[in-house]
This record gives structure tokens, sequence and C-alpha cells, in this order.
């Protein structure tokens, strides 16, 4: 285990312990998400975000399965 990840761990323990941390990071991810929906729904920027998408240039991030799930 790295020393990064062994902070990690002792600074947020409590968070880890009680599942305070993970409820955050869903929190947060849903948040952006949701923040995320006002550009989706715009056609100019999905035609971007297509072209984006064409050229490989994400990490398999799909906005749109992303959004129906939380929607």
């Amino acid at each position: 285990m790295n020393i990064k990840l062994k902070w990690f761990i002792h600074e947020h323990y409590f968070e880890i312990a009680t599942g305070i941390l993970p409820i955050v990071i869903i929190l947060v991810w849903r948040s952006w998400v949701a923040g995320m929906k006002i550009y989706h729904d715009d056609k100019h920027i999905q035609k971007l975000w297509a072209d984006e998408l064409s050229s490989q240039s994400y990490y398999g991030l799909d906005i749109n399965k992303e959004i129906k799930q939380l929607f």
C-alpha cells in the first residue's frame, strides 16, 4: 500500500468506517450529473459531445445513461 493511500485511510478512517465518505461521493456525483443535464438538453452541446465521444477522448462516460439513471 502506498503512502498516499495510507494517509488517506488514516485521515478519513471515521468517514470510511461509518459510511459517510461513500455517501458524500454518491451525492457529489448525483449533483454533478444533475448539473450536466442542463447542458445535455441543449441540442448544440449534444452535437459537440457526440463529436468528442466519437474521437475516443473520454474514458467511457455515458452521460445519457447517467442522466437516465438519475431522473
